[in-house]
């Protein structure tokens, strides 16, 4: 059992938490500041954003060192029997990073799901107009997985054979 000490130091860390923690209000990924450490990292390639649907997605893929590039998080994936829909992810935001002609390369890195192939889809034509070119990671990670619990070998090998779409 823990000490009321420890509990209570615990608890203090959980509401400092609650109060600190932000998007970054580039990718929106979490950070203490304005802008992430990921962001804020002038040896990332600028030219390329992996897409992802959550904040556990970016930890996963950046500690598998196989993506060298920034992220966007959408903050979900279109479900509408969950009551997302496209306008409340951050899509509009995506399309704002890819219109500045900096970026060239777009990765999907949704779960293979069906509501995660169904914000791909979304996103290819949503981006279409725009001067970019729309890769998805390989087909290999298993269907109706999480990428957040995959390896680093995994992940490695979904990278290397991202297809453009």
């Amino acid at each position: 059992m823990l000490s009321k000490d420890k509990v209570d130091s615990f608890a203090q860390a959980l509401v400092h938490t609650k109060e600190n923690m932000r998007f970054c209000v580039d990718c929106f990924y979490l950070t203490w500041g304005e802008r992430c450490h990921i962001c804020t990292d002038s040896s990332r390639q600028r030219d390329s954003i992996c897409v992802v649907a959550e904040p556990k997605d970016v930890l996963s893929i950046d500690q598998s060192n196989s993506y060298k590039g920034l992220f966007h998080v959408l903050g979900g994936v279109i479900s509408p029997l969950d009551g997302v829909y496209p306008e409340v992810l951050r899509i509009k935001e995506l399309q704002q990073r890819c219109s500045t002609g900096e970026v060239k390369d777009v990765i999907l890195a949704l779960n293979p799901t069906v509501e995660g192939d169904t914000t791909s889809l979304y996103l290819q034509e949503v981006l279409a107009p725009l001067p970019v070119s729309v890769y998805q990671l390989a087909q290999g990670i298993p269907i109706g997985s999480d990428v957040a619990y995959l390896d680093e070998v995994t992940i490695g090998k979904a990278f290397e054979g991202k297809q453009k779409l």
